[in-house]
């Protein structure tokens, strides 16, 4: 389902709102994973794809949330943000997760430099001052390909490089789940220093 862009004050009705922080893929990157994903389909059978255009990096998981909850994040996340560089980053190999048993997630790799790690880490620790509790599984950069509803072997993974993606701004997402596959909206963006023309 694509990205819709949000227009309206964030949690007008007042319910809750199933939210998390990324790291927005750039399009021609999404793209290049569209075409990548349709080679891929016949050698890892099973897999319920992501569809390239909600294909992001994870940073926090925030869950159900009160509107006024994640507002209270954003000028936490907007000074953040903005002393963090724009930044590329080398992505490729496939994984799965858990490490053990039968595959759940189909991953990609994205290792980040000490910028973007920084950048998770205050991440996580405005979501604590703001009364979120402090997540305990540790931070392992990836992207979410696609997932396995069935439990299947552990496959033979296809080398995969995908080059250069290059990060302009941290996002925070709602996510509104579907049948067809979840819908993700932006409910605010906060620009790297140097990304803010974009």
């Amino acid at each position: 389902m694509p990205i819709k862009d949000e227009t309206r004050v964030v949690g007008a009705t007042g319910g809750l709102i199933r939210a998390f922080l990324a790291l927005e893929i750039p399009g021609p990157t999404r793209r290049q994973f569209a075409q990548e994903i349709e080679e891929w389909r016949p050698k890892l059978p099973g897999v319920r794809w992501l569809t390239p255009d909600t294909i992001h990096l994870t940073f926090r998981f925030l869950g159900d949330s009160p509107a006024e909850l994640l507002e209270s994040l954003h000028p936490l996340l907007m000074a953040q943000a903005s002393t963090c560089p724009v930044t590329t980053v080398r992505v490729g190999g496939l994984g799965v997760f858990p490490e053990r048993g039968h595959p759940r997630v189909l991953w990609v790799g994205a290792p980040l430099g000490e910028e973007l790690l920084r950048l998770q880490r205050a991440c996580e620790e405005a979501a604590v001052q703001c009364r979120w509790a402090r997540e305990t599984q540790t931070f392992r950069p990836h992207i979410t390909l696609g997932r396995w509803r069935e439990k299947v072997p552990r496959p033979v993974l296809p080398p995969v490089g995908l080059g250069e993606v290059e990060f302009r701004s941290l996002v925070l997402y709602q996510s509104e789940l579907n049948p067809r596959g979840a819908i993700h909206t932006r409910l605010a963006t906060f620009p790297f220093r140097g990304g803010e023309s974009l």
